[in-house]
């Protein structure tokens, strides 16, 4: 997989995580944390593929943790 495709990969599912994020009520439960968990994950992923703040570009982060 190439460094563009992992972007991509990485960013879509980055926007799928937040839309779940969004749809749980209970930010006590256990799919809540495993979900943010993976969220925070993206988030390193993202930035560190890019090499910058993808963030200060384009707001994609609706969470924003």
């Amino acid at each position: 997989m190439t460094k563009k495709e992992l972007f991509q990969n990485s960013l879509d599912e980055f926007m799928r995580v937040q839309k779940y994020l969004q749809l749980i009520p209970d930010q006590d439960s256990d799919i809540y944390t495993e979900i943010k968990n993976r969220y925070r994950e993206l988030k390193v992923i993202l930035d560190s593929i890019s090499g910058f703040d993808i963030s200060m570009i384009v707001d994609i982060d609706k969470i924003k943790e």
